[in-house]
């Protein structure tokens, strides 16, 4: 909640789930397992891909990476509500006002 996306939580109130487990939930976010996640059922998840942000050869996109039969069990995957924040924004250029614009684009995609 103290991190990049705590906009998500502190402005909007979404529930960051990872707080009430043992995970460091420092700014680089919160490390779970799939069992995890599904263990919790969220109804919406936020994905941030950081290896897309800094540009990380050969690393697997945030979309393949979700797309698996444990993150099929949750609510937010059924209700369609696995928001992909746009990781260039969120993760290196927080706090302007042209990000803070498509930051809230990105949450109005399952929020409107």
């Amino acid at each position: 909640n103290d991190g990049r996306c705590s906009l998500i939580g502190k402005e909007v109130g979404f529930e960051n789930i990872g707080t009430d487990a043992n995970i460091d939930t420092s700014t680089h976010g919160n490390e779970a397992s799939f069992e995890f996640v599904v263990e919790k059922n969220p109804d919406y998840i936020f994905v941030m891909d950081r290896d897309a942000a800094i540009g990380t050869d050969g690393a697997k996109l945030a979309q393949d990476i979700m797309n698996n039969e444990l993150v099929k069990q949750t609510t937010a995957y059924k209700e369609n509500h696995i928001v992909y924040l746009t990781p260039t924004v969120w993760y290196l250029a927080e706090g302007g006002i042209t990000a803070l614009d498509v930051m809230l684009k990105d949450l109005e995609t399952v929020l409107l």
